[in-house]
């Protein structure tokens, strides 16, 4: 992960349930964005960016599944928004709109 901005949130609070406390990380790729504003949205090297984090969102979840804690575990990938030339925060669909992506236990599979 070389020049990767990478930050790993972890929050204060935890959830108690069943006499097991849950933390919730938060993994934060900032790179899409920096790449966006450089190279521009839609383009050869935003898709190379965004193949390049796939891959560590892959070696996320197997981390979690050599852990032990995928089927107790709920997966959730968003980002903060989308983008058009080298810049974000107009009110275009392609602008506003974002994926939000749930995986685990009890997620029911859907489309849109």
């Amino acid at each position: 992960m070389s020049g990767m901005v990478l930050n790993i949130y972890f929050p204060f609070w935890r959830v108690h349930h069943k006499n097991h406390q849950k933390y919730h990380p938060a993994i934060c790729f900032d790179n899409p964005d920096h790449v966006g504003h450089v190279d521009g949205h839609d383009t050869p090297a935003y898709y190379a960016k965004l193949k390049e984090l796939d891959g560590y969102v892959g070696r996320i979840v197997d981390a979690i599944k050599e852990a032990g804690i995928y089927d107790n575990s709920i997966i959730i990938v968003t980002a903060d928004h989308g983008g058009i030339n080298k810049g974000h925060g107009g009110k275009t669909m392609q602008e506003m709109q974002i994926p939000l992506i749930f995986c685990g236990k009890g997620i029911k599979k859907g489309g849109n």
